[in-house]
């Protein structure tokens, strides 16, 4: 798991295909989305073309069916390909748990121990050089990636709703002349209910690059 963006294409092919022979509106019930059936098909439910909604990231997104597609409803631009990778496993394995609203570790994933160094370095350590020490540019990105702030974890920790049954934290622990400043991502404990330990992975990139993007476009105002 050294590439957690290794093969998503094709795997995001499977995943649509077995989809599409879904249930649509059990998927929405068990994902925490609502299902509109497409008018023109005559049927309020069962395997019929329409749209299923839900918030990605605190955003209204709309996704097609059965073409499992998915879109931002506010211009209808399409979500990359992380996102689409996301939703699509999302749909697949979520048993429609709420959140357990514990924290855990990548480690405490199922197998993630073995992939916890690589983990944390395509996390962790991208927004330690990203922000370092500079708790209000972390602030001021988490913020405009939709985060929520906690007081009770690190010196800054925000929380970010990736889908709706989904949280995710950051932490920030600063660093001194012996320890450097230490970022962590970390999910609720019932994450492994909604993702495999490879869904988490994407995940956890997935969001490091919102932050990331963010701080470049406050940088540029």
């Amino acid at each position: 798991m050294t590439d957690p963006l290794h093969g998503l294409p094709a795997r995001l092919a499977e995943l649509r295909q077995a989809l599409a022979a879904a249930d649509p509106v059990k998927l929405a019930e068990r994902a925490g989305a609502t299902f509109e059936p497409d008018p023109a098909s005559g049927a309020a439910s069962g395997c019929f073309p329409g749209v299923l909604h839900l918030p990605v990231w605190g955003q209204p997104v709309q996704v097609a069916f059965p073409q499992f597609e998915a879109c931002r409803e506010a211009d209808h631009q399409p979500l990359g390909l992380l996102e689409q990778v996301l939703l699509a496993y999302y749909f697949t394995l979520t048993d429609g748990s709420s959140p357990a609203n514990r924290w855990i570790s990548f480690t405490e994933l199922p197998e993630g121990r073995f992939y916890t160094r690589a983990f944390q370095g395509y996390t962790g350590e991208v927004l330690a050089k990203t922000f370092g020490s500079d708790l209000a540019a972390f602030k001021r990105a988490a913020l405009g990636c939709l985060g929520t702030s906690h007081n009770d974890l690190g010196e800054a920790s925000y929380e970010f709703l990736a889908l709706p049954r989904l949280p995710v934290l950051v932490v920030v622990w600063l660093g001194d002349e012996d320890f450097p400043t230490r970022y962590q991502v970390l999910f609720d404990a019932h994450a492994g209910r909604h993702l495999t330990t490879d869904g988490c992975a994407i995940l956890g990139s997935a969001l490091v690059r919102r932050l990331k993007a963010q701080a470049q476009r406050s940088k540029d105002l």
